[in-house]
Parts: C-alpha cells; structure tokens; sequence
C-alpha cells in the first residue's frame, strides 16, 4: 500500500481531530501551508454530513462557503459511512485555521484531515 511519504511532501495527514464527545464541531486544526484535500471518515457517524468552519485568526470563524454562498459540505455515504472523502473540487485555499462541524451530534468519532500542499 502506498502510503503518504512517497508524496514527497505534497501530500501529509494533518491532523486526526476527535469530534467532541455529544458535540458536533470538532478542534480547531492550523492547516500552515497545507490546504483541506479530503477527510477520512469513521463507519457509523450519527450525521449525514460534514461542513466546515474557517478561521483567519484561529478565534472568529464562518461557514466555509463556496463562490454562490452555498455552504460547502460533503455528503456522507448512507449507511456505511466510512471512507475517504475527496474535497479537490472545494479546495480551500489560504485559510490557516479550519475545523469540521458533523451534521448531527457525534460520540467519540475521529475525523482524520488530509492536506495538500499549497504552492
């Protein structure tokens, strides 16, 4: 299996953000010189997706929103929601600090934050 270190420093895991036990929004990650390519998501989560919250100062943060103010979301597999989510087509760039927000409350559930290096 091919894994992130034959990128050669394109592509790394940011961070593995646990959502918060009976929360739906999860910790705040600084994304540095990486901008949001996908998350990976555990089987089972309670919501049916994903949006995201951003943050120019890592204190004040907005719906993350595409260029028509519809808000950005990724929808998750019904039924078995593991996987990997590509977000290529979302891409956002310049924004230092991001966080997930689930649709619905999660419990225990890691969402894992994948980065592609912004040049």
């Amino acid at each position: 299996m091919m894994g992130l270190e034959n990128f050669k420093g394109a592509a790394k895991i940011i961070e593995t953000d646990s959502l918060i036990n009976a929360s739906a929004t999860g910790a705040t990650v600084f994304l540095g010189e990486f901008a949001l390519a996908g998350i990976v998501v555990p089987a089972s989560m309670a919501g049916t997706s994903i949006s995201f919250e951003v943050s120019l100062n890592g204190t004040d943060f907005f719906t993350l929103k595409d260029d028509l103010g519809n808000t950005v979301s990724v929808t998750l597999t019904s039924g078995s929601t593991a996987g990997f989510y590509s977000l290529r087509r979302i891409l956002p760039m310049a924004v230092p600090y991001i966080r997930p927000v689930s649709q619905a409350s999660e419990t225990s559930k890691t969402v894992t934050l994948v980065g592609q290096r912004v040049v």
